[in-house]
């Protein structure tokens, strides 16, 4: 098979397997389970935290775990983690509101370690980020087309709100068992990635610790923005239905309406980002175009507060410019900061130090939602937190590169490919 051939049929497998993780993690965002409260508050609450919840622990013990995953076990761990997500949902049904609050934190924390491991196949590669831009177009593309998907075939096959989510998580385990196998036979990086972009081994301890040692303060600036970013795209993403529901426009085919128009513009601009062989120049694109991004999500929400455009072009324009600058850390930031290091590492580590943060401030921000109630609606609430989450990022973006540049530029840098 061609290089060329290679490369695309590896982006189109990375997406179908991911695809197949939001099938199992995001089918009960679509629904708004109207009337089921439990302890006073509404269980689509309770639902949202408990799986984010477990989806952010998992990120905690991925920080370490991921940093020495061993490729020859991963397949087999992936069908394992998609089988332990889909059995808590099949069970749902079942049981109390509190068993369901359960299966959810169940259904999130295996799902939690999947990036990581599907990840592992695309970082190193000197065609990285046009895998990855596949790999990218799940975050929005898939999420729309599950939620959409979800809703059909539970209004059109008569499931309940409770059976829906379980029946297609287990259509999509059963489709992911296959995927996985071919996946597990594409060739690694060659030699030319190798030279390009570092080898990507496990690392240990001291190798992850001298990593953070050097790029401490523009990592935790990244991790900043990268924590606004997460609040921001899920919150979206987990109470989009909540708020097209208020505008009167809940139906099946918003979603994937929503996310198709950010999918295709994302993965033209993640995929021209390969063109960059310096690592310090792409680094520094990937600032400036995560804060465009971020100034797109500000100024619609000013213009929709002020009632100049409708909720659903909002909601879209929020989606490109927040998914813009999450998707770009994902699939390139890191990946390009251990090339810069010439380090034999992964950046899956550090993807996972973002995560959990990420994560922690989605749980923390969705609480505060529901247990100190503000009294106005979900746009607006939105709106507010949007705007504050969209300057504090824009801050941490400027802020991590300056201190990225004065590291890289230092003589004693190893910085391959700058």
């Amino acid at each position: 098979m061609k290089k060329q051939q290679q490369i695309w049929l590896l982006g189109l497998l990375v997406f179908l397997v991911y695809t197949c993780m939001y099938a199992i993690r995001k089918p009960y965002t679509a629904y708004t389970f109207t009337g089921n409260n439990w302890l006073g508050l509404d269980i689509k609450a309770w639902f949202v935290i408990a799986q984010i919840t477990g989806y952010a622990i998992s990120k905690w013990v991925g920080i370490s775990w991921m940093g020495q995953l061993i490729q020859r076990n991963r397949a087999v761990v992936l069908i394992v983690l998609f089988t332990a997500a889909t059995l808590p949902l099949l069970a749902m049904p079942y049981l109390p509101s509190a068993g369901k609050v359960i299966c959810l934190m169940l259904n999130g924390f295996p799902l939690g370690l999947v990036y990581g491991i599907v990840y592992s196949w695309v970082e190193g590669r000197r065609h990285t980020e046009i895998i990855g831009s596949l790999l990218a177009c799940t975050f929005v593309f898939s999420s729309g087309l599950v939620k959409s998907g979800s809703l059909f075939f539970g209004q059109t096959l008569g499931w309940s709100d409770w059976q829906a989510p379980g029946f297609f998580a287990l259509i999509a385990l059963v489709i992911s068992i296959p995927l996985v196998a071919l996946l597990n036979r594409m060739p690694g990086p060659d030699s030319e990635d190798i030279a390009l972009r570092s080898p990507r081994v496990a690392a240990n301890h001291q190798t992850r610790k001298g990593i953070i040692r050097r790029f401490g303060i523009p990592i935790f600036f990244w991790v900043l923005a990268y924590f606004m970013l997460t609040i921001i795209r899920d919150l979206r993403d987990n109470f989009s239905a909540e708020v097209l529901a208020e505008a009167g426009k809940h139906e099946a085919g918003v979603f994937l309406m929503l996310e198709t128009p950010v999918s295709l513009l994302l993965l033209v601009v993640t995929a021209l980002l390969s063109t960059a062989r310096s690592h310090q120049k792409a680094i520094q694109l990937i600032s400036g175009l995560s804060q465009l991004g971020l100034i797109l999500t500000m100024v619609s929400t000013l213009l929709f507060m002020n009632q100049v455009i409708p909720t659903s072009l909002w909601l879209l324009f929020v989606g490109t410019g927040s998914y813009l600058g999450y998707i770009l850390i994902n699939i390139s930031l890191f990946d390009r900061l251990i090339s810069a290091s010439g380090a034999a590492a992964n950046a899956t580590f550090l993807l996972y130090i973002a995560d959990a943060w990420g994560y922690l401030g989605s749980v923390a921000i969705t609480l505060t939602r529901y247990l100190l109630p503000v009294g106005i609606s979900w746009s607006e609430w939105l709106s507010y937190l949007f705007t504050g989450a969209g300057v504090l990022a824009l801050i941490a973006f400027a802020t991590a590169n300056s201190f990225a540049n004065e590291e890289l530029n230092k003589p004693t840098a190893v910085n391959q490919g700058v």
